[in-house]
């Protein structure tokens, strides 16, 4: 029996019938991730099934694997389309920083290289480098507007009025992007909660099941063992998984 109790690390051992008959029944807990979650309710539903007088209790263990697939499928989507939300506004940003170069160079043409020049150090009171939209930072889209309202005002740079069109489509395109990902990490972090309360939901059907086998087998322990899987060595849960 120590030697058993020993096998089930981490584990918490809800009964054992009768030394020396091994006990290695344990409880889903919150290390325990969507992966291991759902093998376990596997595991279950399938010995569940495989005999009449058990398989009117597979039903919420059926539906309680269902219910976290779709949460964890959601919740994967969600993340992943506000990752790519991110990738888009990476590429925007290049866009833009590419408009505002192309204005540069053609400013640098019109005072003669001079950056001295006052209508330059109007149009860029600081360097065009440090307008770098890098990820959509705000600070860098506070100057590009800066920047557009100069040229657009400013009769002594109507020679570049031209980019004006192009370097608003790129910021109002970035911007539009921003937005949408605002909107993703919202729906994401919906789906996330979502996903947890589905998790904690399936760990409690699936715990709950063991003590109900037992007075519906009170006299077939190894039966009863048989339908919940060995925990042992199951992985950990991390990050995200490991705080629902």
């Amino acid at each position: 029996m120590g030697r058993d109790r020993d096998r089930v690390s981490r584990g918490d051992v809800q009964r054992c019938w009768g030394a020396p008959r091994r006990c290695v029944l344990q409880t889903l807990t919150q290390r325990h991730g969507t992966p291991t979650v759902l093998a376990a309710l596997r595991h279950l539903s399938i010995r569940l099934r495989a005999a009449p007088d058990t398989a009117s209790t597979a039903p919420p263990i059926d539906a309680a694997r269902a219910t976290l697939t779709e949460a964890e499928e959601a919740w994967l989507d969600a993340r992943e389309r506000r990752v790519a939300l991110s990738a888009e506004i990476e590429w925007l940003s290049g866009r833009l920083d590419a408009a505002v170069a192309a204005l540069a160079r053609d400013a640098i043409v019109l005072v003669a290289g001079n950056r001295g020049d006052v209508r330059y150090r109007r149009l860029f009171p600081v360097a065009p480098s440090q307008l770098r939209a890098a990820n959509g930072d705000d600070g860098a889209r506070r100057y590009v507007r800066a920047v557009l309202g100069v040229v657009r005002e400013d009769r002594e740079l109507t020679a570049l009025v031209a980019h004006a069109d192009p370097m608003q489509a790129a910021l109002d395109v970035l911007e539009g992007a921003l937005a949408h990902r605002d909107e993703a990490r919202v729906i994401e972090l919906r789906a996330s909660t979502e996903r947890g309360a589905a998790l904690d939901a399936a760990r409690r059907a699936y715990n709950q099941t063991s003590p109900m086998l037992e007075l519906l087998l009170p006299d077939d322990p190894g039966r009863v063992e048989s339908c919940f899987k060995d925990l042992n060595g199951a992985p950990a849960a991390t990050g995200e998984a490991a705080a629902k």
